[in-house]
């Protein structure tokens, strides 16, 4: 069939790709395209199908040097591509449901669930209240824990930016995070350590054997809020929260007293407090694995992972 319509067909070696090396460079291009486009609209790897599809619909519609600046499209059938529905990918998307399925008639299509903060203000009243509220148990709990303190930045100081990570819980419960973003700090002004002591997966697969042959018991239990309970070695401003700028006060910042989700320390300074609160009730650090405690009089092993 391929020789009736005049196609030459060219095989090369298996599982050498170098040989194809069009094909190889026009999936290489394709591909950044599909996670530049998935990165910025702030999709999960669950979407990279569309992120594909998004992609190779654009890449038709573009002109090509080796077309003569037409579009594949164009090229193919002869006419200009219609490029007006396009929209930014990842945008917000909506559906139209009739009276009698739903009283309001647009309503989103993806989900309830906010990407940045700014999505909060496109949700129902009774959506955006929910979130709202979560956002202020979050900072609620911050200052509960007096995790920062508002202060004036000092001069040559840079604060560190910092965003909301919104979560919806099993059960239906709006969650909100408030996160640093650790990528701006810089080593040796305002981060020294970061690696945090973690324990090994053998010595887990161990446990895990010796427990089952020896009928030991065992308990899992998870610290909320874990990096909160440690204070930091270092001097760190961050920007005030959006959404939640002090009125008259927002040229100033928030001095970090203690740690906070996305800072790269965070995770060292959580293990040091867990290092010290172990010792204080009698246990000892394995010299071996320095995510494992054990209490020998009572014959208990902690694992910190």
């Amino acid at each position: 069939m391929l020789r009736n319509n005049g196609i030459l067909s060219e095989t090369s070696v298996p599982y050498q790709h170098q040989q194809n090396g069009h094909a190889e460079c026009l999936n290489h291009m394709v591909m950044d395209k599909v996670q530049s486009m998935r990165f910025c609209a702030c999709l999960t790897d669950t979407m990279w199908e569309f992120s594909w599809d998004h992609a190779i619909h654009v890449y038709n519609c573009t002109p090509i040097c080796r077309l003569k600046w037409q579009t594949p499209f164009e090229a193919l059938r002869n006419n200009k591509p219609d490029i007006s529905h396009l929209h930014i990918f990842g945008c917000g998307a909506y559906i139209f449901l009739p009276e009698d399925v739903r009283a309001n008639k647009v309503v989103p299509m993806a989900s309830d669930q906010p990407v940045f903060y700014k999505d909060i203000a496109r949700l129902l009243s009774q959506l955006w209240k929910q979130w709202k509220k979560a956002c202020q148990e979050e900072l609620e709990a911050l200052h509960k824990c007096k995790v920062f303190e508002l202060a004036d930045l000092p001069k040559g100081c840079k604060a560190i930016k910092n965003r909301w990570v919104f979560t919806t819980k099993s059960d239906g419960c709006k969650k909100a995070r408030l996160v640093a973003k650790g990528f701006s700090q810089i080593k040796g002004i305002n981060i020294d350590q970061i690696p945090s002591p973690v324990v090994q997966y053998e010595f887990v697969c161990l446990l895990l054997v010796a427990a089952a042959l020896e009928g030991w018991h065992i308990e899992g239990l998870n610290v909320k809020s874990a990096f909160l309970y440690r204070q930091l070695d270092e001097e760190i401003y961050m920007e005030q929260p959006e959404g939640f700028k002090i009125h008259g006060q927002k040229q100033k910042v928030l001095c970090l007293c203690q740690a906070i989700c996305g800072l790269k320390q965070a995770a060292l300074a959580w293990w040091k407090k867990l290092l010290t609160s172990m010792c204080k009730i009698g246990f000892e650090r394995s010299q071996s694995d320095a995510g494992i405690f054990i209490h020998k009089p009572k014959m208990k092993i902690l694992l910190s992972p």
